[in-house]
Formats: C-alpha cells, sequence, structure tokens
C-alpha cells in the first residue's frame, strides 16, 4: 500500500522566513536534533505566544520531543507531549474487541479544537505489526480517526510531520537494503538543504502547472499516461508554513519534512493509460512490477508479480469500499536536490529532485475532493514529464 494519504491516514491515535537546516559536519545527533527543534518551533510550524501546542511521537524519541516542548516553552507558548510505543496498536487489536474500532475519538477531537499547532515525530520500528490484524478492523478504526483530520483541515491547524518516510530506525533502513546510518545521512541532508531556493523551485513549478492544461508521464518500465490539470489544486511543501499558507488553511497548513514536495490533484475522469511502479514496500514485503491501467480517469485494471507483498495490497484495496477508491487523484513531483538515492539501493521516497509519483484514492489533503479514507500508489523514478509541450522532467532530472 503506498500514496501520501496513508502517511496520515493510517495513523490510529494519535510572514515567516525560509530557514536552511544548517548542521555543521562534526556535530553529534544531539546537537542536530537541538538544532531541528529550534527551526520546527521557530520557523516551520511558525509557534507564537500562547498558541497551544501537541507535540507526539514514540518514547525512543524522548530527548527530541523534550526540545521541542522547551523551545515551544520559550516561545511564551504551551506545549502537551504525548510519547509510546508500537506496541499499543499491536496490542490494541489483540486486547480490544472490533466494537470498539468505530468508537468516536473524543479526546482527539477535543484537543484538536483548542490546538493551534501538531508537531508529530514519526519513524517506523515494526512495518509488519498490522500483518495479523483483520483488514476490516484497520479500515474502520482509520475512518472512525477521519473526523479528526476534517476538524484539523477546517480549523487551519498548522501539522508538521517529521520524517516523510526517511526517519532513520533500523526497520526502515533494511526495507530499502541501507544500513541505518546511510539512511540518517539522507535524512540529515534532506533537511540540511537551502530552504530559499527551495521555495523559489516550488513556486516556479507551481506556476508552471497552474499555467498548464495537460501533463504527460513516460518512461522505460511502460508508464505511459495522460491526464488534466486545469484549474486543479496545486500544494507545494516547502518546508515552511508561511503566513500566506496560514491565511489559506486546510491543505496549505501541512507540512512534510524533509520537505520538497508538488502535489496536484487532476482532473477527476481525465486519465488515460498506465503507469508502472517497479518496486515499493508493503510491511514486511514488497510489490514488484505492479501495473495500473486507467480508462477516464478510474483503475480499470491492476497486475503485478505474484508474492506475498501483491496479495496482501490487493486484499486491503478489495476490501475498502470507499467510494473514489480507484480513481486516479494525486500526482507528486520530487523538487529536494539534496536527497540523492544510492545506486543499487531499494530506497523510493518522494522529494529527491525529479522523482514522480502518484496514484488512487484520497486527495482531500492536498485540496483536492476525493474523500476516500484510503490511498494507494507508488513512485516512478527516471521519468519524463511534459506539462503541454514544456519538459519539467527529463529521464528523472528536473529541468526548472
Amino acid at each position: 500500500m503506498g500514496g501520501k494519504f496513508i502517511r496520515f491516514a493510517i495513523v490510529l491515535v494519535a510572514a515567516l522566513l525560509a530557514a536552511s537546516f544548517a548542521f555543521a559536519g562534526g556535530k553529534s545527533k544531539r546537537a542536530q536534533q537541538k538544532q531541528i527543534a529550534v527551526k520546527i518551533v521557530e520557523n516551520v510550524a511558525g509557534v507564537k505566544a500562547k498558541d497551544l501546542v501537541i507535540i507526539s511521537g514514540k518514547a525512543r524519541d524522548m530527548d527530541l520531543l523534550e526540545d521541542l516542548a522547551l523551545e515551544v516553552i520559550k516561545k511564551g507558548a504551551h506545549q502537551l507531549r504525548f510519547s509510546g510505543r508500537e506496541t499499543f496498536s499491536t496490542r490494541y487489536f489483540d486486547e480490544i474487541p472490533a466494537e470498539r474500532d468505530s468508537d468516536p475519538p473524543a479526546w482527539s477531537l477535543k484537543l484538536t479544537e483548542l490546538a493551534d499547532v501538531k508537531i508529530i515525530v514519526q519513524g517506523e520500528e515494526n512495518p509488519s505489526r498490522f500483518k495479523k490484524v483483520p483488514i476490516e478492523r484497520m479500515i474502520a478504526a482509520r475512518k472512525a480517526h477521519r473526523p479528526v483530520y476534517e476538524l484539523e483541515h477546517k480549523r487551519g491547524v498548522r501539522r508538521v510531520f517529521l520524517g516523510n518516510g526517511l526517519y532513520p530506525t533500523r526497520a526502515t533502513a533494511r526495507q530499502y537494503g541501507l544500513s541505518k546510518r546511510q539512511l540518517e545521512k539522507i535524512f540529515w541532508a534532506g533537511l540540511n538543504v537551502d530552504y530559499q531556493k527551495l521555495q523559489e523551485t516550488g513556486a516556479k513549478l507551481r506556476g508552471i502547472l497552474e499555467a498548464g492544461k495537460q501533463v504527460h508521464i513516460t518512461n522505460k518500465n511502460g508508464t505511459d499516461i495522460k491526464f488534466g490539470i486545469e484549474k486543479r489544486p496545486i500544494m507545494v511543501s516547502d518546508g515552511v508554513i508561511s503566513e500566506e499558507d496560514v491565511k489559506k488553511g486546510g491543505a496549505a497548513t501541512l507540512v512534510w519534512l524533509p520537505a520538497g514536495e508538488v502535489m496536484v490533484a487532476p482532473v477527476p475522469g481525465s486519465a488515460e493509460g498506465k503507469v508502472v511502479f517497479d518496486r515499493f514496500p508493503i510491511e514486511d514485503s514488497a510489490v514488484f512490477k505492479m501495473t495500473m491501467t486507467f480508462v477516464k480517469g478510474k483503475m480499470a485494471s491492476v497486475t503485478a508479480k505474484k508474492n506475498a507483498g501483491f496479495k496482501r495490497w490487493k486484499d486491503i484495496h478489495d476490501t475498502c469500499k470507499d467510494a473514489g477508491k480507484d480513481d486516479f487523484s494525486w500526482v507528486n513531483f520530487g523538487i529536494n536536490p539534496n536527497v540523492k538515492i544510492p545506486k543499487k539501493s531499494k530506497l523510493v521516497t518522494w522529494m529527491p529532485a525529479g522523482m514522480v509519483s502518484c496514484g488512487i484514492g484520497g486527495n482531500d489533503y492536498m485540496g483536492g475532493d476525493n474523500t476516500a479514507t484510503y490511498g494507494a500508489g507508488g513512485f516512478i523514478p527516471g521519468s519524463t514529464v511534459k506539462v503541454d509541450d514544456k519538459v519539467i522532467i527529463e529521464n528523472g532530472k528536473l529541468k526548472i
């Protein structure tokens, strides 16, 4: 299962200047964490006096959570911290009866009614923890959490997600065929981007997309798809929630770190062609050579190499009954020049400059109108992308 929507939808509990995360080469991990806490509070989330800030993450990251909390207090704002372990979600499904899955998340709703900012530290330690959980239960729990997400959007709660699929845990490194140290270098490099230039690149690409009518994506792996974008929502995740973003509210108040993505919700019903995802991880397995064929904007067929990963993906997809789950609904272009994919690694992620990802399902997180609580898709590195007659990505290289 893939798709940016899944980055936060699967959670079951739960005028700013562009700033560079300038980490000196010899600095310790703790020094880096303290610096990132300052930057997130001051420059990314723009915490102000009297703001109510919720900070959440894993118990393993207690030092970073405390760093964030202290920086919030220094601003004259108020913090509330939550930390836990992934084992709780496993125990929940083992020990709690299924009828509880649909209970409204009363505490989360009450807190969201008050919160100005949420800072969430991500990072997966056990990708297969839900493998034995009935899919119906995961869907029910996800739908129960949906009102929280909708309230965040409505109120324009500034949300910062630190990790973006790259948070360096041993499990994530193993999924990508890297050492934890290698993944740490990629993660910190992604944070240490020139944010002023990132904003400029994002604004330029946004302008091209806003002026365009049609996108054509091709790849030597067989991907060949066209879709409309005229007058469609475009979202730029450039690492800063600006005053302009706050005024817009909704999707504009979301940011993922490491940053560097331009997202577009295609014209519904316009996608024609096919996309091929060579590989993407799912739990402790992977899906290989997945081909989605689209007719009039809907997935008409899907095939892949038969293995445990594809069976798991298909079981989840078929169990979900949401309207719009098969719509071609999101496309993502990476613009971060500091995130480099090592040769012969299995790393696929959103933000490397020139990366293309796309898929089906919910897209209201980027301002679209597909409210499915399900989303799926994958990555197509090495693609060529045209907006009308203008090439913006050529063989995986960003050309703007």
